[in-house]
């Protein structure tokens, strides 16, 4: 029907219609949210997970808004239908925070409440345009020094109840972040492990629940290091991860993620398209890629019996205890890094019945530190680790991992595994995931190697420089008490590239 067919009154009304239905969209942006996949996991994560990471790229990912519709729900209480993460039936307590007031008022704030341009006036027309439905904003009082941020905020819960959010800034300290009792935590960017802390401890009396959101320009951090490499009982009981990259970006075109790639440089892609840990200044392995080393795992029992093996370990004074199993294919000249163990907080008889359970009989390189004397007792920490009458242990080396040439330092042992990865010579079984981790996020910050996360690497290093050593020796304990080498005449000759019988 045409315009002129319409009366004025209709015309008004129809008008009306329109104008209302647009502010009502406007004003209420959580109803028409439709999440895509990985906000949606990281979303349901939150039933079972009380930690959870949502760790992406920018710009193009949607952290900030996953982050932002999450508190929303919560402070409101207007669960959609479908929604099975955590949930609360009641008003509650919780905080927003970010790198400084005025990053959380940018971030965090408008998108809850809308243009912070709009923070002293209830009446201006972007009022209540953020994910916190316009009726729900009850009240709000201003921070201190920063323009239009707020201090926090007072929201109307479908119960009739009021919620309450504070906002707050990593750049006001620890003691900013203590004495609270809160439901829920959201930290946009990569918080300190101090402020971390005393955000798990605000959680303590409610078994509340963290939900942090970053892209991780800052490295490795004791924060990331808590989600990745922590495998305690309790972490993987506890806390959850969702990594969001470019092959998980929904309704993008190619323009739009090609105009992303061409903003940043080199060292900085990996981080801020795909959200790996960020590799400082660069990359230790530089010009390596992961496709470059990584290789079809061979069943250890399978492994040709030629292969020459040895053990390398990180002692983790300080950190994690880590060893990783290298195979040497002496024909081709070709390194495998074919096991890997990695654990925190154990004792040296645990490492050893680990390690054997695996593969008893290489021998086993060491770093320098495990020279050092043991306060108790007064005898070399490498000892702890040996056969000892007895007592099972392991075949440790008599002195400490060097090069051929000489020389131990860790520049010379990088040195080495990156000439080999350039020439081919270097891989990894594609079953070791953490040494994957650890590679990614293997990088110098002001020249200097940052040692952060790196005890598998350290490992590997031990034993690449003593390669020379290893042993063609079998493979895993037999069963029903054979000894390992009574496998030699039943390991098949398998070609390690085709993993085939020759």
């Amino acid at each position: 029907m045409k315009l002129e067919n319409f009366s004025d009154e209709e015309l008004r009304r129809v008008t009306s219609g329109i104008k209302a239905a647009w502010e009502y969209r406007r004003t209420h942006m959580v109803e028409f949210f439709k999440p895509y996949k990985k906000q949606q996991e990281f979303f349901d994560l939150g039933a079972t997970k009380p930690e959870r990471l949502f760790q992406a790229g920018n710009q193009l990912y949607g952290k900030t808004t996953a982050g932002a519709v999450e508190t929303a729900y919560h402070l409101t209480g207007r669960y959609p239908k479908n929604w099975a993460g955590k949930r609360w039936d009641c008003p509650v307590r919780g905080w927003a925070c970010g790198e400084s007031m005025g990053w959380t008022r940018d971030q965090a704030q408008s998108r809850l409440c809308g243009p912070h341009t709009t923070a002293f006036d209830r009446n201006a027309v972007d009022w209540g345009t953020g994910f916190i439905p316009k009726e729900c904003l009850i009240d709000r009082t201003l921070s201190h020094g920063v323009q239009n941020a707020f201090d926090s905020i007072t929201v109307r819960h479908i119960t009739g109840g009021d919620s309450y959010l504070g906002f707050k800034g990593y750049e006001q300290g620890r003691n900013k972040f203590q004495g609270a009792s809160l439901d829920f935590v959201w930290p946009d960017e990569c918080p300190p492990s101090d402020i971390y802390s005393e955000i798990l401890a605000r959680l303590g009396a409610t078994n509340g629940i963290v939900y942090t959101t970053f892209t991780p320009m800052l490295g490795a951090t004791a924060v990331t290091d808590r989600f990745w490499n922590d495998d305690s009982p309790q972490a993987l009981k506890d806390r959850g991860v969702i990594k969001v990259g470019l092959s998980d970006v929904e309704g993008k075109t190619q323009d739009e993620i090609d105009r992303e790639v061409s903003k940043y440089e080199l060292h900085e892609m990996q981080a801020r398209l795909n959200g790996e840990i960020m590799m400082g200044e660069g990359a230790i392995f530089e010009g390596i890629n992961e496709a470059m080393l990584s290789f079809p795992a061979i069943e250890l029992s399978k492994v040709p019996i030629w292969w020459r093996k040895i053990w390398g370990i990180d002692f983790g004074i300080g950190h994690p205890f880590a060893a990783v199993l290298l195979g040497h294919d002496p024909d081709r000249d070709i390194i495998f890094v074919m096991h890997e163990y990695k654990i925190a907080d154990s004792l040296p008889q645990h490492h050893i019945a680990a390690m054997r359970s695996v593969a008893p009989e290489p021998p086993v390189a060491w770093p320098p530190d495990g020279a050092s004397r043991e306060k108790s007792s007064g005898e070399e920490l490498y000892q702890f680790y040996r056969e000892r009458k007895g007592q099972p242990g392991m075949r440790m080396r008599n002195t400490y991992a060097t090069l051929p040439q000489g020389g131990y330092s860790t520049s010379a042992g990088i040195t080495e595994i990156l000439t080999r990865m350039r020439q081919g010579k270097f891989m990894v079984f594609d079953t070791c995931q953490k040494w994957f981790h650890e590679f990614r996020s293997y990088h110098r910050k002001n020249g200097l190697i940052v040692k952060i996360n790196d005890d598998l690497l350290s490992a590997t290093r031990q034993g690449v420089m003593d390669i020379r050593y290893a042993k063609e020796v079998p493979l895993g304990p037999m069963p029903g008490g054979f000894h390992p080498r009574d496998r030699l005449s039943r390991v098949p000759d398998l070609d390690p590239f085709t993993n085939q019988p020759i």
